[in-house]
Parts: C-alpha cells; sequence; structure tokens
C-alpha cells in the first residue's frame, strides 16, 4: 500500500508523492526525492507503509516502504502456485540469497504480491 498522504507531504505542505499513470496501483506511484516547491530533501526510510500478504490479506507494517534503491522483481507468470499452501513452499535458491547479499549489500525483503 502507498504511504499515507500526510507521510509524503514536505513542511512547505506540498505533496511529494505522484503518479506516472504508466501503469495501475502502486508500482506507479513515486516520491520525489525533492520538493519541487521548497527544494526541501525527502527521506522515506522513517516512514511506514503496511505490505499486504497476498495469500491472507494480513497488513504487516514496512518501515520504509518499498521505497528501497533496489528492487528486484521475479514475475512467475502462470508457474506460480494457486494455492497458498503451494505458494509459502515457493523459497529463492541460497545461492541467487548468498549473491544478494554478497554484491548487492542491502537486507533482503520478500514481498508477495498478486495483480
Amino acid at each position: 500500500m502507498p504511504f499515507d498522504e500526510a507521510a509524503t507531504k514536505c513542511a512547505c505542505d506540498e505533496q511529494l508523492s505522484y503518479w506516472t499513470g504508466y501503469a495501475h496501483g502502486v508500482g506507479s506511484q513515486r516520491i520525489h526525492r525533492s520538493c519541487p516547491k521548497c527544494g526541501r530533501g525527502f527521506d522515506p526510510s522513517g516512514q511506514t507503509c503496511a505490505v499486504i500478504d497476498g495469500w491472507t490479506g494480513v497488513s504487516t507494517p514496512l518501515l520504509g516502504g518499498l521505497t528501497f534503491c533496489f528492487a528486484l522483481v521475479v514475475d512467475c507468470h502462470k508457474y506460480f502456485p494457486n494455492e497458498e499452501e503451494a505458494g509459502r513452499r515457493f523459497h529463492l535458491r541460497s545461492e541467487f540469497l548468498d549473491l544478494w547479499r554478497n554484491f548487492i549489500g542491502v537486507p533482503f525483503e520478500l514481498v508477495v504480491t498478486f495483480d
């Protein structure tokens, strides 16, 4: 889920979040790094938004939201399991996670969503 509007407002009251319009949903929302009105910088790492589990609908807070400097989308398309039990057994290989830790250098956070 996107950040609350209040969380992405500059001190000068300018809204920093905007929609690109090229896709539906959170994936097309962006946040200015600096305010277009006053030039003040914005750091979303102290803000929290909700991440909703694609299987259960349970909401979990995530500090910084999905505003990471680097993201990797794994699209399994029709090969992703349709049932929750089978989907919960879906894991990335340990070799991939080792590469991530060694070369990307940021914590890995798995977020499962459905379109």
